[in-house]
């Protein structure tokens, strides 16, 4: 009958594109520079946490690995953004992390969600 049986591909705007960009460029200046407060800005209110994890206990986890080292250096190159149908977009990234205690070059998928003017990370998990 000629009806495709596959959804069309999401698109994902230029403009989307840098500002996500731009959103984790700040989170990653944010964690160099060890201020946890513009870090965890980043996040979103609805960030997915490891089963029987609450959020006061994961943002403090998280403030104590920032602010612990001496220094923390990290690099991070994109990889791919992925547009899903839910308006989330997985966007894959290369990170080298550096630090006086520890060094570590992963990769990872940081899930984005718009919310208002911004984007947040709504999930982090390993690819």
């Amino acid at each position: 009958d000629g009806t495709p049986t596959d959804k069309a591909p999401v698109e994902l705007s230029d403009a989307a594109t840098n500002q996500i960009r731009d959103r984790l460029d700040f989170w990653a200046a944010a964690w160099m520079a060890q201020n946890p407060d513009q870090y965890l800005s980043v996040y979103s209110s609805d960030f997915r946490l490891a089963p029987n994890e609450s959020r006061p206990a994961w943002e403090m986890n998280r403030r104590e690995r920032l602010l612990t080292p001496q220094y923390i250096q990290l690099d991070i190159r994109f990889d791919r953004f992925t547009p899903q149908s839910n308006g989330e977009v997985e966007v894959q990234i290369r990170q080298a992390y550096k630090s006086d205690t520890y060094r570590e070059i992963s990769n990872k998928i940081l899930v984005m969600r718009a919310a208002g003017d911004n984007w947040t990370i709504i999930e982090e998990r390993e690819p």
